[in-house]
């Protein structure tokens, strides 16, 4: 007979080796239940966030192209207001010699010029908005990428602080444009109400002082947009998690929407004031002919004015001819083919006005050297032609820009 303790040892034993089997099995079986779970799920997690981070890239795309298409409007407008105050300046110097007034028409045109320049503030401020939101959006990005650890998303975190920091030198810029915008309108009403040579001159300083100011915040988005464009190489390579790039990218699209809109807002002002400002140089070479000055004022003062209208109408020609071209790369990155309708479309207007102010640009040379020489009729003639050039041009850019309405490249 066994000893009972013996047995009841032996049932003990017994009983814990059964207990370890189904530890085990429960312990395997839950183990294989956790790898068919992350066999099915991982692969979906990972595919909703490559297209949430593609999303992402493309938004700094888009942003690119955006501020690419800033820059050139920009630069547009800082050509149109140079030669503005050149004619303002010519307008100032042969009313103070030969006492002739300002046509109607003139005066008309001057008046137009002043609400658009009002029209301009309003849409500088909303690139200036919108340049903030966007700049939040890509600091959010930054942040985020700083915290992902991986040598490549430092990288990237560092070219995008880089491109805020471009964004903050055209937000500052961009104020001094708006306060400029809105003293041009103010001095050019007064010339329209008192066209005494003392304010045509205030108003050309004005007006000059605010193409220099375009032209650099024309140079700050262009800065943005060249390092956007790294920026993209960098972060594409780079995955963030689905919900934190979803983010970004919904408050980015709206960013890039708001700026497209109000560059598009700034480029309707370009062909106005080219056209208000082709009336007063009419009325210039008018009472030039008309004056005992004339031959002193053919050599000097619209001998210059000649001069710097040429170096204006190239500087429209060749950025007007980059917008065209940049608006072609949105028609091919949009999503819509209504949109990209508009902007091939656009794109032609712009294309065909280019080459309105270049020929009014290589008219307006030989315009200064016929006046430099002192063959007045000479100059007049080729300044006529230019000034149909420019009319020409203008109204292109302005179909251009009908064309344009309210496009949106997403």
């Amino acid at each position: 007979m066994r000893d009972p303790q013996a047995r009841l040892f032996e049932e003990k034993m017994q009983s814990l080796t059964k207990n370890k089997r189904k530890t085990f099995v429960a312990a395997t079986l839950v183990a294989s239940i956790a790898l068919f779970f992350a066999a099915t799920s991982v692969p979906s997690a990972r595919a909703w966030s490559t297209v949430a981070n593609t999303n992402l890239v493309s938004n700094i795309h888009s942003s690119e192209v955006t501020n690419l298409h800033t820059h050139a409007v920009l630069h547009a407008h800082a050509a149109g207001a140079a030669q503005a105050a050149t004619v303002l300046q010519s307008a100032s110097v042969i009313q103070s010699w030969s006492g002739a007034a300002l046509s109607a028409q003139s005066l008309t045109a001057i008046q137009t010029a002043s609400m658009v320049a009002s029209q301009s503030a309003v849409a500088i401020q909303s690139i200036q908005t919108a340049t903030l939101a966007s700049q939040q959006s890509i600091s959010s990005l930054s942040m985020v990428n700083m915290q992902t650890g991986s040598f490549t998303a430092f990288q990237a975190a560092s070219t995008l602080q880089s491109v805020t920091m471009f964004q903050s030198q055209a937000v500052w810029s961009l104020q001094t444009v708006q306060s400029l915008s809105t003293q041009t309108a103010v001095a050019l009403q007064a010339v329209s109400s008192f066209p005494s040579a003392t304010n045509l001159a205030i108003a050309a300083f004005y007006v000059s002082q605010l193409s220099t100011a375009l032209e650099t915040s024309a140079s700050f988005f262009f800065q943005a947009a060249t390092t956007l464009q790294t920026a993209e190489t960098i972060q594409s390579t780079v995955i963030i998690d689905d919900f934190t790039a979803t983010q970004i990218s919904t408050s980015f699209s709206a960013a890039i929407i708001a700026q497209s809109q109000a560059a598009t807002a700034v480029l309707l002002v370009v062909p106005v004031i080219v056209q208000a400002h082709a009336v007063v140089l009419a009325d210039v070479i008018t009472a030039t002919q008309a004056c005992w000055c004339a031959p002193f004022i053919a050599t000097t003062v619209l001998a210059q004015t000649s001069a710097q209208a040429s170096i204006a109408f190239q500087t429209a020609a060749t950025f007007v001819s980059n917008a065209a071209v940049i608006m072609q790369s949105e028609a091919a990155i949009t999503t819509s083919s209504t949109v990209a309708t508009s902007l091939i479309t656009a794109a032609t207007f712009a294309s065909q006005a280019s080459l309105s102010f270049q020929s009014a640009a290589v008219l307006m040379s030989q315009s200064a050297v016929a006046f430099q020489s002192g063959a007045i009729s000479t100059g007049v003639g080729f300044a006529s032609t230019a000034a149909t050039n420019i009319f020409a041009g203008a109204s292109l850019l302005a179909s251009g820009c009908g064309a344009l309405g309210t496009v949106v490249i997403l």
